[in-house]
């Protein structure tokens, strides 16, 4: 069993479907202000917000992939349901 160590401090809304994000993991890296889009998720996963199971086809936000090198954290999804669009959210 793989235990996720990734949080998330921040969540700012941008429009109807992106967020910017600020993500960080020990050993992975530190993203400020990451922008992530919604779309379904390709595959089954855990929220990397909440710890939620995630199903292929759910509605997830996950991060925008940019340049031809994906992000460290291109493989974690935030259930949308589990976020409500406020101004900005804030996270413990």
């Amino acid at each position: 069993m793989t235990i996720n160590t990734s949080s998330i401090n921040l969540i700012e809304w941008q429009t109807t479907s992106t967020i910017h994000v600020s993500w960080s993991n020990p050993t992975l890296g530190r993203y400020e202000a990451q922008t992530w889009r919604a779309g379904l998720a390709r595959m089954s996963g855990v929220c990397v917000l909440t710890g939620a199971l995630i199903y292929k086809g759910d509605a997830v936000f996950r991060p925008l992939l940019r340049t031809r090198t994906d992000p460290a954290n291109a493989h974690e999804m935030i259930l949308m349901k589990m976020l409500t669009q406020q101004a900005q959210i804030v996270v413990p």
